[in-house]
């Protein structure tokens, strides 16, 4: 698959974060995967989508319950400052994922959708390597609300739009919750036959 030109450039500088803004948002990012170990069962294997520099791996690392972790992201940066515990982290695009139908259980999918060129083939990807279940967050804001962000595609500041974009017929939401700092959880999980 083709990146559009400036692609991932334009995810790093959009994605570099201030001092005081970085550890706010990991902060947010491990307390959404904490939330997340919450209500799993044992021994599952994870892929957090668009991992940065690994504040959720970290999470997931010290979870007993969890048994294989894969971290991915783009911007070759972020993948080489990951904290690796016993995870593994690629570089690698969410919009063609090099892994095989259902290797994992679960995807932790947090500010990624947003960033995506092609937000339905993004999602579908996820879908096909998630055996059980998707965790999103999403950022319910305004095209431009946070200045001129370039490498945000999608903007929705309601949560019937975010839905409507992630609706399918194999998956049933499981949760859904509208945080203080405006973000969207949404969980699904894949229907059984």
């Amino acid at each position: 698959m083709t990146l559009p030109a400036g692609y991932v450039e334009a995810q790093h500088k959009g994605n570099v974060l201030s001092e005081g803004t970085g550890e706010a948002y990991k902060q947010l990012v491990r307390k959404r995967a904490y939330q997340m170990c919450k209500s799993l069962p044992t021994r599952v294997d994870i892929i957090d989508i668009g991992c940065r520099e690994g504040s959720a791996v970290a999470v997931f690392d010290s979870h007993d319950a969890v048994s294989r972790i894969v971290g991915i992201d783009i911007v070759p940066e972020f993948v080489l400052e990951a904290d690796l515990g016993r995870a593994e982290i690629y570089e690698m695009d969410v919009h063609d994922l090099k892994f095989t139908d259902g290797e994992f259980h679960w995807a932790f999918c947090s500010h990624v959708l947003e960033h995506c060129y092609d937000m339905d083939k993004a999602v579908a990807e996820i879908r096909r390597v998630a055996s059980i279940g998707l965790f999103l967050v999403l950022p319910l804001e305004e095209g431009g609300q946070f200045g001129d962000n370039s490498s945000h595609y999608f903007y929705a500041s309601d949560p019937l739009t975010w839905l409507n974009r992630l609706v399918h017929p194999d998956w049933a939401l499981g949760g859904l919750e509208v945080t203080k700092f405006s973000d969207l959880i949404v969980i699904y999980i894949r229907k059984q036959k």
